[in-house]
């Protein structure tokens, strides 16, 4: 049987003809986003891997509730600025991460359409898989 679309998808990020459930890769990827930039400081992390390829979304408590959650987003603009991120969405700024995430980043990298193979879409399905 052949691979499933993630796995051809790891497959080419890993640098290998193929991957099989379970197997540990190390792969290229094209973005990353979290909400952990206080943590990376506070481990002591000087800069991210790729400035570029980080996306950050203010969109949890937007517009922040209390004192509390306006601190935190005041401190995510210092660790934006400290860490140089260029993809950081306010809220009111393109939506919530997820979608943010989609509409910019796989758009824009969509590099990896050419490196696997299309799978036949069922059917049943009404969007391109």
């Amino acid at each position: 049987m052949g691979m499933t679309i993630a796995e051809k998808i790891l497959a080419a990020h890993a640098g290998t003809d193929s991957v099989t459930p379970g197997q540990y890769v190390w792969c290229k990827v094209d973005a990353t986003s979290g909400h952990r930039l206080p943590e990376l400081e506070k481990f002591g992390v000087d800069r991210v891997w790729d400035k570029d390829k980080v996306f950050m979304v203010d969109d949890h408590q937007a517009p922040p509730p209390t004192i509390a959650a306006a601190n935190k987003v005041k401190n995510l603009r210092r660790l934006i600025k400290k860490y140089d991120i260029s993809n950081y969405f306010e809220y009111g700024r393109g939506g919530i991460l997820h979608q943010v995430l989609q509409k910019t980043a796989c758009m824009r990298r969509a590099n990896w359409s050419r490196s696997v193979t299309p799978i036949q879409q069922p059917a049943a399905y009404s969007t391109p898989v």
